[in-house]
Order: C-alpha cells, then structure tokens, then sequence
C-alpha cells in the first residue's frame, strides 16, 4: 500500500489535530489510514464500528453514519479520496497514486474477515486514560 514510507519533503504539520472516525474492516478507511501514514501525521482516531460509542458523534457532526469521516476544523469530509487530498494540501505534499486501486486496500481488509466492523457494547465505555498508539499500516502486525 501506499503507507510505506513518509512522503518527502512535507510541509508544517497542522496546528490542531484532525479528528478521524472509521472502522478496521473498511477498505476506504484503510486508505485513509495509510495516507495519514506517509504524510507523517498526528490524528485522534475513533474506531467506529457497530455498538461504538463514536458512532453517535460522528453522526452528530457529519449527519450520516459514513465511513471514514475527518473532521479538521471547519472541514467535514467524508470519501476517502476527498480525505486523502484534503490532507496531502495540508502538509504541502503529492502521494503517489494508490497503485493496487481500491483492490489493494481492500484485500488486507478481507483478509482479516470483518474484524473491527463492530464493538462489544460492554466494553463501550470510555477508557480512563486514551491509548497512544504508533503505527505503521502497511505492516501486517499493526
């Protein structure tokens, strides 16, 4: 995929950080996460699947229950396409065209078989402090 390497010479990162809802079973999410990747980027994730907590929010912001939704200030952007070029004129950079196409993204996605695509509402509430995670989507174990 294309969240193989970070894309050179990028710009300043955004001064606030951009609020991200999808869900691990999306291919379209998976792109998105694999350009938030090469652009070298901060995101406060907030995994959306059925039963989420984040659900309703993202709802609330959007008004759809749409995957993957980014919100960046005054921005509400929902295809993955728009995302990824919305953020590439941000950071001042040029990704190189997903070469597999939607394909590519989403064959890693099938192979996990719809892990993520839900939550088990009784783990829904909020933890008490917010996992910060590095990773790195292109690797199989992330």
């Amino acid at each position: 995929g294309s969240g193989t390497t970070v894309a050179p010479d990028l710009g300043p990162a955004p001064e606030s950080i951009p609020t991200l809802y999808e869900f691990e079973a999306c291919p379209f999410c998976r792109k998105v996460r694999e350009a938030v990747t090469a652009l070298d980027l901060v995101v406060d994730v907030k995994p959306c699947g059925r039963n989420s907590r984040h659900r309703a929010e993202a709802l609330a912001l959007g008004g759809k229950e749409q995957f993957p939704l980014l919100v960046a200030g005054d921005a509400v952007l929902y295809e993955s396409d728009d995302i990824v070029s919305y953020l590439s004129r941000t950071r001042g950079a040029t990704l190189d065209e997903d070469a597999g196409g939607p394909l590519a993204a989403a064959i890693p996605t099938l192979l996990r078989l719809g892990r993520g695509a839900s939550v088990d509402g009784a783990a829904a509430a909020p933890p008490a402090k917010l996992l910060e995670l590095y990773s790195y989507e292109s690797n199989q174990f992330c």
